[in-house]
């Protein structure tokens, strides 16, 4: 009978054993899985969150280039461009005080005339195909 108490109190036993070893092989693979998810959820809100801003480049002041102030244009009725009749203006390009006029035809190249609207005159002709330039304007 002896024989027969120890194989019952060791079935006992080996069963307790299980349990114990479920019981941590569930706790162990939880505590596995939340950390995977931690991870996870690290990387993706690393990822998403914009940078914040460095006090010191608020602080700084760069300097910014401020254009002079144009002076107001008088009014006029014409600026003579000396083109040669035939000539079409092809486009028109305002730039500050300057007016940058594309024309062709007229017997010579392409061309732009650099038209200087504060002095009321030429500044000046590009020529665009390699010909003689005109003479500028008063």
């Amino acid at each position: 009978m002896k024989d027969d108490r120890t194989s019952e109190e060791a079935g006992m036993d080996r069963s307790a054993v299980l349990r114990v070893i479920k019981g941590v092989t569930l706790v162990l693979g939880a505590a596995i899985v939340v950390t995977l998810a931690m991870i996870g959820y690290g990387l993706f809100m690393k990822d998403t969150k914009a940078p914040e801003p460095n006090p010191q480049h608020l602080n700084a002041q760069t300097p910014v280039a401020v254009p002079a102030p144009i002076a107001p244009l008088a009014d006029f009725a014409e600026i003579p461009l000396d083109q040669p009749a035939g000539s079409a203006i092809a486009a028109v390009v305002p730039q500050g005080d300057r007016l940058y006029v594309t024309v062709s035809g007229g017997g010579r190249a392409d061309r732009i005339v650099v038209v200087d609207l504060a002095r009321r005159r030429v500044a000046g002709v590009v020529v665009l195909d390699g010909g003689a330039p005109p003479r500028p304007g008063r």
